[in-house]
C-alpha cells in the first residue's frame, strides 16, 4: 500500500520537495567553519596519526609549553594538553575566525 500512495506524480514531487528542503536546511543552516557534509569526516581523528604517534613525536612533558599553529577541530590538542600537566600550556592559533573560540 505504501508504494501505491507515490504512484501520484503531484505526491512524488511534494515527498521529492520535502526531502530536498530538509536537505538544505541542513547544509545551510549549520554555521560550522568547515563545510557542514564534510562533519562527519573532520571530526574524525586522522587515521595515521594515532595517539601513540603523537606522543612519540611530541613526547609531552609536565611543564611544557606548546603551540599549535591550524588545530583544525582541535583533536590532537584535546589529547595532549593533559599531558602537560598544571604548570605546562598548550596554545592554538589559527587565521580563520570563525575557528577562534571566543
Amino acid at each position: 500500500m505504501g508504494s501505491a500512495v507515490l504512484t501520484t506524480p503531484r505526491l512524488r514531487w511534494a515527498c521529492a520537495l520535502s526531502a530536498a528542503a530538509a536537505a538544505g536546511a541542513r547544509w545551510f543552516g549549520n554555521k560550522a567553519p568547515y563545510p557542514y557534509a564534510q562533519r562527519g569526516l573532520l571530526d574524525l581523528s586522522l587515521p595515521f596519526l594515532t595517539s601513540a604517534r603523537l606522543d612519540a613525536v611530541l613526547t609531552p612533558s609536565p611543564g611544557e609549553r606548546i603551540l599549535e599553529v591550524g588545530p583544525g577541530t582541535g583533536l590532537q590538542s584535546l589529547h595532549i594538553a593533559p599531558q602537560l600537566g598544571p604548570t605546562g600550556s598548550s596554545t592554538s592559533s589559527t587565521s580563520n575566525p570563525r575557528c577562534s573560540a571566543t
